[in-house]
């Protein structure tokens, strides 16, 4: 199950009004912040807005106008997921499984020929790079 089944939009304005009333502790707000960014942090909002934004994914058909930008982005996602990777083995001594797991996946998924699924597999790239990141941040 994914982060973003467990947040709706009445979750996130009521993490914001938490958020402003605990703002008294450094410590406590540092890692409030954390697991308030965990709990809002949608793969699905942003892959939203590129979809329709920078790709023109037609509603109907479900075909991208732009597949060169497409390819693009999935080799930059490609990237940062390995850099992510290569700074947590660097930081902590080992890369996150589910890092390894979401990038393995959209490597297979980001060949095929359905846009869909080279959609979908730019997520899970954005969810590798996420998983380390958050590692890193965790062992801080």
């Amino acid at each position: 199950m994914m982060i973003g089944d467990f947040v709706s939009d009445s979750n996130r304005m009521d993490a914001g009004v938490t958020r402003d009333q605990n703002h008294d502790d450094k410590d406590a707000t540092s890692t409030f912040d954390m697991s308030h960014d965990l709990r809002v942090y949608h793969p699905q909002d942003s892959s939203n807005v590129n979809k329709y934004y920078a790709l023109r994914l037609d509603a109907t058909t479900q075909k991208v106008k732009k597949p060169r930008v497409l390819m693009l982005q999935l080799e930059q996602a490609r990237i940062q997921a390995r850099e992510a990777a290569g700074l947590a083995l660097e930081r902590l001594g080992f890369v996150p499984s589910s890092s390894r797991f979401y990038y393995q996946l959209a490597s297979s998924l980001a060949v095929q020929s359905d846009d869909n699924d080279r959609l979908y597999a730019l997520s899970l790239y954005w969810l590798s790079s996420f998983w380390s990141e958050l590692a890193m941040a965790l062992a801080e």
